[in-house]
């Protein structure tokens, strides 16, 4: 296990540096007359991802790897045995998504946070990395609040390079984003959160331009302005608009997308939307399209078998379908998790090339979990 964790600490620190060159998205929530709608953009370079199955009943220890600016000493990895299935978007292997959402609506999203973000110093809490603490609170929770309240018993272990604010919205309608300043969490809910979008600044700040109404200069892909037009049009379907509440949130992820094309080191690449996530937790639904098929496809979550003892699920995310797609869903293995590892890592340019014995350490963790039904 320590050779495990010592082996791949580099891997996960070079990503920490290099994500924050790319990982820009926006986020918000739609309610209006009993419907409830969360939107995402996934603003990256890789276009690679697979949506993931999880199944309730896995028993995990948190990943091992670590990487710590003051301390390198992880405590005790957090433990736990998922409550809940769900279905995420995952683009550097299976249980650590970008978002997703569970059987009971959850849905947990991230985006990248530019400026003060710091997570806690190390302590008693046991702990985890901040890419799978999405996937704990899909595992573990069915509403904001508890969301919330888990930070007394489970901490985000300190990184350096990027970090990522949350974007969590229930089936109740309650949502909230959390932010980790200085070490210690915030979060906003209810009468602290006028506007239901997230972008990549902090939200207050987000805030304070919007009311100015001023876009800063410079403002980093398009961070300010992409909160500005979302909660613009937010206010506007929440005051009635008249368009379909999943066709609105489609425009809305169209109005604030965006692309650029840069070059690093003689190679060139582009960053932008790489796929767009309309989440439906009433009816437990997901409508998702991507930039390389533009046709809208769907996952009705309930028609999946989330008891442990059943195959996992993965589904391409840019295969060539439309529709619903809900049947189409393959068996998930070690190989399909480790060629997904080896795409990103190989298209994220910032990257050195990896270590075959890395990635396959990476691609064997899921095998540590144990069914307990």
């Amino acid at each position: 296990m320590k050779y495990f964790s010592i082996i791949l600490v580099g891997c996960i620190l070079i990503l920490a540096f290099s994500s924050s060159g790319a990982d820009a998205c926006s986020g918000f929530q739609l309610k209006h007359s009993g419907q409830i709608f969360v939107g995402k953009n996934y603003d990256y370079m890789v276009p690679d991802c697979l949506v993931m199955v999880n199944k309730r009943g896995l028993k995990k220890t948190a990943m091992p790897y670590f990487w710590s600016d003051d301390n390198p000493d992880i405590g005790t990895p957090a433990s736990w045995t998922a409550k809940y299935g769900s279905i995420t978007f995952n683009q550097y292997g299976r249980e650590v998504p970008a978002g997703g959402m569970n059987e009971k609506g959850l849905v947990v999203e991230s985006t990248g946070l530019f400026g003060a973000g710091k997570y806690p110093a190390p302590d008693k809490r046991p702990s985890i990395l901040m890419w799978q603490w999405i996937q704990y609170q899909l595992d573990n929770f069915a509403t904001v609040q508890e969301v919330m309240d888990s930070d007394a018993f489970i901490r985000i272990r300190p990184k350096k390079g990027i970090r990522n604010h949350y974007f969590v919205s229930d089936k109740a309608g309650n949502c909230a984003v959390v932010e980790f300043i200085g070490g210690e969490k915030v979060y906003h809910l209810n009468e602290k959160l006028p506007y239901k979008v997230l972008t990549n600044d902090i939200y207050t700040e987000s805030v304070d331009f919007y009311h100015q109404n001023k876009i800063p200069n410079p403002d980093r892909f398009k961070s300010i302005e992409r909160f500005i037009r979302a909660a613009n049009m937010v206010k506007a379907f929440d005051a009635g608009n008249g368009t379909g509440p999943l066709d609105y949130a489609f425009d809305i992820l169209k109005s604030v997308s965006w692309s650029v094309t840069r070059e690093r080191k003689g190679v060139t690449y582009t960053s932008g939307t790489r796929w767009s996530i309309v989440y439906d937790p009433i009816h437990l639904r997901i409508y998702f399209k991507t930039f390389d098929n533009q046709k809208v496809r769907s996952i009705r979550l309930d028609a999946f078998d989330f008891a442990c003892a059943a195959p996992a699920r993965i589904f391409e995310i840019n295969a060539r379908t439309s529709g619903d797609v809900t049947e189409k869903f393959a068996d998930y293995t070690r190989t399909a998790n480790l060629d997904l590892i080896k795409n990103a890592f190989d298209k994220t340019i910032f990257l050195p090339k990896m270590k075959d014995e890395v990635l396959d350490r990476l691609a064997q963790y899921p095998a540590s979990f144990t069914c307990q039904e």
